[in-house]
């Protein structure tokens, strides 16, 4: 049994993107082999998916009115004591919406292999956890030299199929010359045990620039309705949707505007 919750607290935690760079990549070489593991890892996220649903349905209701008035009647000011008390308050109605929305899904969580598992995570933002591996995979790719790439932009047909075959989805290498971005060649990642292709180019100074392709119909992820960019671990990205996949463009910090390689690669994709 200690071994069963030592696995679920393992994916559980790769979910989450708590785990290090050297722990995801161990995670990830065990889900391709495992298919018992990787089957457990997505029935893991089939559970988050359901859970986010219900909570994103919970906050869509209206708050009921003898909480309204009890934030509303509450003093501004207090002191650190009351701070703490009244923290520990919604951390409360916090538990109890997450409560209510595993609750409220039945059956699903009364499976065999949570039966035995003492803490279910609940991970709201799928499309943050595969951003926040993919920069940790940039960290890590975008200093070699001689290793940048799997397979270089020489074998372009090559690469383009056989990532296309990866992913279960055919697209094509966008060319973004016309802004100064030389195309170096791909890799191919894991992420959430599922195929990423890592398209790389770079700048003329050597800065490297990513450019991630994931097939929606793999992952199963909740659709985002608009793009967002945002910094994490020192890199700025851009994440979107289009034609069936997901995408991220990822830079150095300070990179810049985004949104006409965007564009650009959503006219040639």
């Amino acid at each position: 049994m200690t071994a069963h919750n030592d696995k679920f607290q393992s994916l559980s935690a790769y979910l989450d993107g708590e785990l290090s760079p050297s722990q995801m990549r161990t995670i990830d070489k065990q889900l391709e082999t495992d298919s018992a593991m990787r089957a457990e890892f997505e029935t893991l996220m089939d559970a988050d998916l359901i859970v986010k649903s219900q909570l994103e349905n919970m906050l869509t209701q209206p708050i009921p009115m003898s909480l309204a008035q009890k934030i509303k009647s509450t003093p501004l000011g207090t002191n650190a004591a009351s701070t703490s008390h009244s923290l520990s308050n919604f951390q409360a109605i916090a538990a109890s919406i997450a409560l209510l929305a595993i609750g409220s899904v039945g059956g699903y969580f009364i499976k065999d292999y949570f039966s035995n598992t003492p803490i279910l995570t609940a991970q709201i933002s799928m499309e943050q956890n595969w951003i926040n591996e993919i920069a940790d995979y940039h960290a890590v790719y975008a200093k070699q030299k001689r290793h940048l790439v799997e397979v270089k932009a020489s074998d372009k047909d090559h690469l383009t199929k056989w990532l296309s075959k990866s992913l279960e989805h055919d697209f094509n290498v966008p060319d973004f010359s016309a802004k100064g971005l030389t195309f170096e060649g791909a890799r191919l990642l894991v992420v959430g045990g599922k195929p990423v292709a890592q398209l790389i180019y770079t700048l003329e100074g050597g800065e490297v620039v990513a450019l991630c392709i994931q097939n929606r119909t793999q992952t199963r992820m909740p659709s985002t309705s608009k793009p967002f960019n945002d910094s994490i671990n020192g890199f700025d990205f851009f994440y979107w949707e289009h034609g069936g996949v997901d995408l991220v463009l990822i830079g150095n910090k300070g990179f810049g505007d985004f949104g006409p390689l965007a564009k650009s690669t959503n006219n040639q994709i």
